[in-house]
Parts: structure tokens; sequence; C-alpha cells
């Protein structure tokens, strides 16, 4: 699937199940958003960070532990409703095809990236209660220190209230 397809068509699968989530979490503040991308397992995790959360770091602190976060791949649950198995199986495919994986992967990452600060994403999310200092990060896990996708974007105003 090519990357402006996948880019798409996550958007789409975004705004529908932030919205089916955006009422049972409706007495959580958020503080952040991380989209999970893995191409290498093809997995996409969802997760949020809330200020009920006690010994949370701040600032870019708070993505070092997302697997801590008690709401970390929230759709994963018996409740959870993610549609997303063809996308990850296509994205998966792309990686293992890749004479150069983690070039491979890179695309991937950008594109979750552009997808969480979409329009269309950020308006599912501004029906969240959102802290003041709400984020969202796309991180590559197996290269942190490529820091947060969604920061390099020009224009990410998700630093407050979308």
């Amino acid at each position: 699937m090519p990357i402006p397809e996948f880019e798409t068509q996550l958007i789409r699968l975004l705004v529908e199940e932030l919205g089916v989530w955006a009422t049972r979490f409706g007495t959580e503040t958020m503080r952040a958003f991380d989209l999970g991308c893995f191409p290498w397992h093809g997995y996409l995790e969802l997760s949020f960070l809330t200020d009920k959360e006690p010994g949370q770091a701040q600032g870019t602190d708070k993505f070092k532990h997302i697997g801590d976060w008690r709401l970390y791949n929230f759709t994963q649950t018996p409740h959870g409703s993610w549609p997303a198995a063809e996308l990850e199986s296509s994205m998966q495919k792309h990686w293992a095809a890749a004479l150069d994986p983690e070039k491979a992967a890179e695309p991937f990452f950008e594109a979750c990236a552009r997808a969480v600060c979409a329009p269309e994403v950020r308006a599912v999310l501004a029906r969240y209660r959102l802290a003041p200092d709400f984020e969202v990060s796309v991180i590559d896990a197996d290269h942190p220190d490529n820091g947060n996708y969604c920061e390099k974007l020009q224009g990410n105003q998700f630093q407050g209230k979308p």
C-alpha cells in the first residue's frame, strides 16, 4: 500500500476510533496522546496519559515510558475495537520486503505523525478534556533519539488545546 493511501486510511481510522473513546474517557483529563508505530511488528498502538497518573514526568520525558501509562494501548482491551489489522499488515509487509528496513520504517513514522496532526484528528481530540500541556507523539521506539515526529511538523499546534 502506498504511503499516501496508508496515511489517508489511518486518518479515517483515528477519527472513528478516537470518536468512539471520547465518551468513554469523558471524565479523564488527558496530558498526552501517543500513536505507537511499529512497522517491524505490524502494530499501531493508541495510548493516552492522564493527569491522574502519579509520578509522570513533565515535558518530553513523559514519553519515555509510554508502556507504563494507565491507558497504554487502550484499544487492545475486551472493549477495544481498533479495526486497523489490514493497515498494520500492509505496513509490516512493506517493512519486511525492504532491502533497508530501517529506511523503510521512516515514511511510516512520518505518515503517522501527519495523521495524528491532521485537522480531522485534531477536531476529534478537541472533544476530550485536554490538559494545558497536552501533546501528541509518534516516536521510533528503536531510535527515541530521533525525537517526536509530531514536533518536526511545521504548525504542530498540540501544545495546549488544539
